[in-house]
């Protein structure tokens, strides 16, 4: 075990609220708990060996996520991410992707870039259902370390408050696995390079076409008079949804 996860293990220890926390945060970005499900309070404490507090307290902070529902006289509930609140995710999310383009352009070393490359380079074009879900938890693993690297206080606290990036990866792969593969390897490429315009062009432009992508399925919503507000992502992999 190393320092950093003893350190966290530790920290964990000291503060039951945190541990909770990260459980079900880890569980719900994950699937492990189904969206609409909800939180047996005394049952979640025995099983995490802590009392009754830490487990509400865990909760509530979820809900300032956005990623649980506190209903009055019913209880705590996983939230069901929208398509409309997954487009406004992705919205957000192109902001941050400039900002951390900008961030780390100029001080990534050799060995990060190479980390980021190492992430893709199992991909090859070959898409079996196996593969692709291999590379939807890839692309989390990819733009997350970029994140981590960025070292960019305010990108990271927005993140850290709204769990933008988490929760774009909840609405599953909005592109064809082999497009969005094409743009990895170009900003890994104009990162090596310094390459500022290509690389910003780039991060940017990978959001936004899956942020696109969204647009034209609330727009096809909206032509049947349906509520995107209303409607949970699972929607987007019903045939006539998803491009």
């Amino acid at each position: 075990m190393t320092k950093a996860v003893k350190d966290k293990a530790t920290m964990d220890a000291n503060n039951p609220t945190l541990h909770v926390y990260r459980i079900l945060r880890e569980q719900i970005l994950s699937y492990k708990l189904a969206p609409g499900s909800k939180f047996n309070q005394e049952e979640l404490a025995k099983e995490l060996g802590v009392s009754r507090t830490p487990v509400v307290k865990a909760l509530h902070k979820l809900e300032t996520e956005g990623l649980v529902d506190n209903i009055p006289q019913r209880g705590f509930y996983v939230h069901q991410l929208t398509i409309k609140e997954l487009l406004e995710l992705f919205t957000l999310r192109e902001a941050l992707e400039m900002m951390l383009i900008n961030s780390v352009i100029d001080k990534l070393s050799p060995e990060q870039i190479q980390k980021l490359e190492d992430i893709m380079d199992p991909f090859k074009g070959q898409w079996t259902p196996q593969i692709i879900e291999d590379y939807w938890i890839a692309d989390q693993t990819f733009h997350n370390s970029l994140l981590e690297m960025s070292h960019n206080d305010l990108v990271l606290k927005v993140n850290d408050t709204f769990q933008v990036f988490n929760r774009t990866y909840m609405g599953g792969i909005i592109r064809k696995p082999s497009e969005s593969l094409s743009d990895h390897k170009i900003l890994i490429k104009a990162l090596r390079e310094r390459d500022v315009e290509t690389a910003r062009r780039t991060a940017v432009g990978h959001v936004a076409q899956s942020r696109r992508s969204l647009q034209n399925a609330v727009d096809k919503l909206n032509q049947l008079g349906v509520d995107s507000a209303k409607l949970p992502v699972k929607t987007l992999s019903e045939e006539g949804f998803r491009e």
